[in-house]
């Protein structure tokens, strides 16, 4: 027997698995290799030709192999300087804590909300169709640099995932494929939230009444804030302000920001449907998010005075028709961020999204995490 005289002992079932898994592997690899050098399609054109009738050339034979020989020559020297760069590369202790996320379940929705397609090889739990995965990490790598394709084939490959999540930063954020959601169900925005920023947040969602131009325009607003106000999550601060360009009108005028209870919301979502368009002819981007900003500081500065040390993110979701119409407006916008957050010295991320509403006007949808 190999293993007796190569002196293995297989003495439990994970020694075991560690041949089966090296042989699986080995496999693989060899199928792979065999691919690349291209030997299923020389077999097939052999296994093809009619020896019994064709006669060929020497010569042609001679030339063929050589120009085989030269191929196969490429595809060796590549392969030895992958093993090198492998060898250069990897480390004895690969496999720690930090190659792995922490993913954690993130909701549960009935089979209902789900029409399953499947993509890219992910395999989708019906019952509970969420990131599921244990406490303890599997011995299994994310490749978060690698393409979106290969990185869900390889995800595929690990039994504890039954849905993926993909964005841009790291930590899983948001379901893919999207499209299986219906546009009405909200459930996974508090999710996605949590992941994307487990801290707790400050949020301010600061509506542009004025540029609003048809009542189209304003029910659009309207919506977008209340998909926004529907990620508020228990631990969070929330404040809704609506702005005509020279004033801000906040839905609670005593404080900067309100509690995440349904009281509270019920407040902020009854302030979004009674506000209507302003008919105020100049509007100013900058100083309507100049003056949604200050809250922030003002917050921070009244928790400092009462002693309170908790680490909050700051969010300023902005709704607004034509924040970036204008290179000259776009400038000033960033330049008033700018002004105020250098005084309190905090860092900045901007994100701009533009939502379509299917008449050629898009809608700008500035998140910035503070």
């Amino acid at each position: 027997m190999y293993h007796q005289q190569q002196d293995i002992v297989r003495d439990n079932y994970i020694t075991l698995a560690a041949h089966f898994t090296a042989d699986q592997l080995y496999k693989a690899h060899r199928l792979q290799v065999n691919e690349l050098l291209g030997v299923p399609v020389i077999q097939s054109v052999i296994d093809g030709l009619d020896f019994k009738r064709a006669t060929l050339n020497s010569s042609l034979v001679r030339d063929i192999a050589n120009r085989l020989d030269a191929q196969f020559a490429k595809y060796f020297n590549l392969l030895t300087e992958t093993k090198k760069y492998i060898l250069n590369n990897s480390h004895p202790g690969w496999i720690t804590s930090q190659d792995y996320r922490s993913m954690m379940e993130c909701a549960r929705i009935t089979s209902g909300h789900l029409s399953y397609e499947e993509q890219f090889g992910t395999r989708v739990n019906m019952t509970s169709a969420c990131l599921m995965s244990g406490k303890q990490p599997s011995k299994f790598l994310h490749y978060a640099e690698k393409n979106l394709t290969s990185v869900l084939h390889t995800n595929a490959l690990d039994s504890a995932i039954r849905w993926q999540y993909i964005i841009d930063a790291n930590g899983p954020h948001i379901e893919y494929p999207a499209h299986t959601f219906p546009v009405h169900k909200r459930r996974h925005w508090s999710p996605f939230l949590a992941a994307a920023l487990p801290q707790k947040r400050r949020v301010v969602i600061l509506i542009d009444a004025g540029t609003l131009l048809s009542d189209v325009h304003l029910a659009k607003a309207k919506s977008v804030a209340k998909i926004l106000l529907d990620g508020a999550i228990p631990g969070d601060r929330y404040m809704v302000m609506v702005s005509n360009g020279t004033d801000n009108a906040k839905a609670c005028k005593n404080q900067n920001f309100l509690d995440v209870t349904s009281e509270q919301i019920a407040v902020m979502t009854t302030f979004i449907e009674a506000f209507d368009r302003s008919n105020q002819k100049a509007y100013s981007h900058s100083s309507a998010i100049q003056m949604a900003c200050r809250l922030f500081v003002k917050e921070e500065i009244i928790d400092r005075e009462d002693g309170r040390n908790e680490f909050y993110h700051n969010i300023l979701f902005y709704i607004s028709r034509g924040v970036m119409s204008e290179l000259g407006e776009a400038a000033s916008v960033l330049s008033a961020v700018a002004e105020i957050f250098l005084e309190a010295n905090i860092r900045v991320k901007i994100n701009t999204l533009a939502l379509s509403d299917g008449i050629d006007t898009f809608w700008r949808l500035k998140h910035e995490l503070v």
